[in-house]
Parts: structure tokens; sequence; C-alpha cells
């Protein structure tokens, strides 16, 4: 059964941004889209040949502006030695915004309007976008029209996903969970769309999430996933910020059940969400999805646990 809330959510934040927000050691600056008409084709945390995205891969501009303020922390070159950036990024412009804040502008055409430069204003223009990056950005081979905009607490040794400081977009349309499966100790999969009696025990849960924000646009990763066992949430991952765990990069989970050791996303493209613990008796799983300005979409299923 799926359940969807807040269809008319367009420009609302949810509660929990505003939470995440307020325990952060320092306030986020405010920061404006780098292109003109911003179009999201890769979000924040979204898997990628077996990688997370670490921003944004945007298209809707060869003009790529300042987002801020900023010192010119860093210019690279995809012709020189990156310094343990990695290769992706191409051509790319770093700006320092203080506080640690450090955000990442990359596949430029060059880099030399920033050439020389120590300070940069908002809307200053940076470079045009390029084809420099590595990976095929676009997903159609032309990687003219992308920017890669990624932001770094230098502090925190984090990256924050980028629309936690940039101008919320209009959007109506709630995610879309495809598929809930549930994976027991001895490998087992179990679809929870038929499967209706199950041994108790522990199972990780997967789920096939995708969220677009207009009719045949990309479809892209969700802001947050949940699992609820008998109305109580058990676990959830929110890409909110992503950060080292095991020397792979990992989002903020509740709770902390995501050491790094499980791939967050497995070789079927499905997210891992979380584990629950089922003991006998009638018992309803639910999987929340939610996008980053808070439409909602849920996925109930009624089981009986032998």
């Amino acid at each position: 059964m799926n359940a969807e809330r807040n269809p008319a959510g367009t420009l609302r934040r949810p509660a929990m941004l505003a939470a995440l927000i307020l325990a952060l050691p320092c306030a986020l600056p405010a920061l404006e889209w780098p292109v003109a008409e911003p179009e999201i084709r890769r979000n924040f945390g979204q898997e990628e040949n077996g990688n997370l995205e670490r921003g944004l891969i945007l298209s809707g501009g060869n003009t790529v502006r300042a987002a801020g303020d900023g010192s010119v922390l860093a210019v690279l070159s995809c012709n020189e030695n990156m310094n343990g950036f990695p290769s992706t990024l191409g051509n790319a412009v770093l700006l320092a915004h203080g506080d640690g804040i450090v955000s990442v502008y990359g596949n430029l055409a060059d880099t030399e309007m920033a050439a020389g430069k120590e300070q940069m204003e908002t809307y200053a223009v940076i470079a045009q976008t390029g084809g420099s990056a590595w990976g095929g950005l676009s997903g159609g081979g032309e990687d003219r029209g992308i920017c890669i905009f990624q932001i770094a607490d230098q502090n925190q040794k984090t990256l924050l996903n980028p629309l936690l400081l940039l101008p919320p977009q209009e959007d109506n349309r709630a995610p879309v969970i495809q598929s809930v499966t549930l994976e027991s100790a001895s490998g087992q999969t179990l679809n929870l769309s038929t499967s209706r009696f199950l041994r108790s025990g522990v199972y990780r849960v997967y789920a096939a999430v995708t969220d677009t924000r207009a009719r045949n646009s990309p479809a892209l990763a969700p802001f947050r996933v949940s699992v609820l066992v008998n109305g109580s949430e058990q676990s959830a991952v929110a890409f909110e910020t992503l950060e080292k765990k095991a020397s792979v990069l990992a989002p903020a989970v509740f709770p902390d059940y995501f050491d790094g050791s499980t791939p967050l996303y497995n070789r079927s493209g499905l997210l891992y969400a979380g584990d629950v613990s089922l003991t006998r008796g009638r018992t309803e799983i639910t999987v929340a999805a939610r996008d980053f300005t808070g439409n909602e979409r849920t996925s109930a299923f009624l089981l009986q646990i032998e």
C-alpha cells in the first residue's frame, strides 16, 4: 500500500532539516545556485558505478558563477597533479567562505578566469562548463553543459549536501518506492510485495527508491529513507552529510548501523536502509521516503511472523 503525504509542500523544508542546521557548530552560509537554470542530474549521495555522488551534478547553463563571496582556495587543472582531489572533477576551482565551508566547481572548460585571483564575489563568473571531468556526468555522453558542485566542511571533515545551503526549488512530486526487499542472515531475499509469512529473526532492509522533480526528469536519490516496525522508527538513512567510515564515504544514519563493512547500495542498486528484528505475531513494516522539500511517500506491508 502506497501513501503520499504533503504533495503540495512546495518550498517547505522538513523540521528535521532545521534541527540539523541548529546542531551544526556554526551557522551555514546562504549560497546561490552556480548556474542560471539549475536542473539536478544526479543528487547528493546518489549511487553511480559503485560510488556515492559527493555533491550535485547540474545542468541549466554553460556559465558557472560563484555561489557566494569567497577567497580562491585552489585552482585545479586536469593536466596537473590534483594533490588528492578526485580526478573526476577535471578542471576545478575551490572557494573558501569562512568557518571551514568550501564550495567546489568542477568539469570546467578551463580555469583562466580564476587563476591569479584572491577573492571572488557572489555571481562572479568562474568559467564555462567543459568536458574536463571523467565519468560520463550527463548520462548521455555530452558533458559540456554539466557542472559539478560540491560543498565541504573542512572543520568537520565532511561533505555537505549543497541543498542545505541553496535556495529551495519548487517540487511537488513525492519519491517513488518501487520495491522493498528483506535479506535474512542466511542471504535469502524476500520481496515484501509477494511475501506474507516470514520466520522470526533479524533482516536487512533494502529499498528501491527514486525521486523526480518533473515529468521526464532524471531519477534522483531521495533525501531520507526510514524503516518503521509497527509504527516505531527502527532505522533511517539521510543524505545530509557524507563522511569517511572504514575508508568509504557514508551518510548520516540512525541508529549508527552503517560501519562501512556493508555497501550502502547492493549490486542491484538497492539502498541498504537498516536492520529490523521481527518476532512472532502480526507485524507491519513501513518504508517512508522523503525528498528535500518534505514530500513523502510510504509503503506499508502487513506480515505474519512465525
